[in-house]
């Protein structure tokens, strides 16, 4: 019986840790906002960019054949394996949490 019915069970029991890990995420966004989280928000602790000064040094500078169009600097840093990869890991994370 279990032969036949262990697909089912593999698809029940992936939904249920589905389950699990989405009502995870939602406790943690929650967390976020509750009454006894500390939320600051002040002129001094926000971010700006200046649009004349790249955060990179000038030699990291990407050299390669793609042009970035919708990038808010005109240069951009050299992606090395690692960023890449980390920049793919972390877009699947988002694309996940943002579907789900």
């Amino acid at each position: 019986m279990l032969v036949r019915e262990k697909y089912r069970l593999r698809d029940a029991v992936v939904a249920k840790i589905d389950g699990y890990r989405k009502s995870a995420h939602e406790q943690a966004f929650k967390s976020f906002f509750d009454a006894r989280s500390k939320v600051e928000v002040t002129p001094e602790l926000v971010f700006s960019f200046d649009p004349q000064e790249y955060p990179c040094p000038v030699n990291s500078l990407y050299r390669g054949q793609h042009s970035f169009k919708k990038h808010y600097y005109p240069d951009v840093d050299g992606l090395t394996a690692a960023k890449k990869n980390n920049v793919q890991n972390s877009l699947t994370r988002w694309t996940k949490l943002s579907s789900g």
